[in-house]
């Protein structure tokens, strides 16, 4: 995979001195590009469209910078939890909603996920130790469209759904079981919308810290926005 934050001139990088010397299909390599390309700071898709035409199978142009923090969560998520290109930049926690623009195949894959159906989860903290669960089920190039699945897991109802097809229940579950869901192997978890590595030991306190942390964040959100609701109300 390639990332890309050089400044472009029409759709090509630029380095320091001139245009970056790119390979072409002509030069006899059956492949001249990785098969994910991702280009920082571009309106137009260009780059992109150039990658697949190198080769590639799916290239991203953002109009916009990712955080240099959020770069290792984007190779993680798209080399080791093996998730779309389009998934993997939709779970990145940007200041912004930067357009992004696909060429080529938007749900490649660099590596394929283990399941062939990625499991996310999510945790979305209601009290210190009290946190929302919900449960999202990623289409990619390996998953078997038209299957079913079955999630064998007391806080869902027991039944079968149709691939793609996600559980309505969102139940509240203990900062424990949160710690017991990051340490099964075919999930992907966001922790109050950051991405808990596998490599990460997990532990009740980590989860219990960020619960305070997005639960203060939250209460001064809305502060804010009383506050500009005030400034903003009309006086006779």
């Amino acid at each position: 995979m390639l990332l890309c934050d050089l400044s472009l001139d029409e759709g090509t990088p630029v380095t320091s001195d001139d245009l970056a010397d790119l390979p072409s299909p002509e030069s006899g390599n059956e492949r001249s590009a990785p098969a994910v390309s991702v280009f920082e700071g571009s309106r137009r898709i260009a780059p992109g469209i150039d990658a697949v035409q190198r080769g590639g199978t799916g290239g991203a142009a953002i109009d916009g910078e990712i955080p240099d923090e959020q770069v290792r969560t984007l190779v993680e998520l798209l080399a080791s939890e093996g998730l779309p290109l389009d998934t993997s930049l939709g779970m990145l926690r940007l200041d912004g909603r930067f357009p992004v623009r696909f060429a080529g195949d938007p749900a490649t894959n660099v590596s394929p996920p283990n399941p062939p159906l990625p499991r996310l989860v999510f945790v979305e903290s209601t009290a210190e130790s009290n946190h929302r669960i919900s449960f999202r089920t990623v289409l990619c190039p390996s998953s078997w469209i038209g299957s079913e699945y079955e999630l064998v897991d007391d806080h869902f109802h027991n039944k079968t759904r149709l691939t793609g097809c996600d559980p309505a229940e969102r139940p509240v579950l203990s900062s424990e079981v949160v710690v017991a869901l990051s340490r099964e192997p075919d999930t992907t978890l966001f922790l109050n919308g950051q991405f808990v590595s596998s490599t990460t030991d997990l532990t009740v306190e980590d989860v219990e810290e960020s619960a305070r942390k997005a639960l203060a964040r939250d209460g001064s959100d809305v502060n804010r926005a009383e506050n500009v609701s005030d400034e903003s109300r009309c006086h006779d």
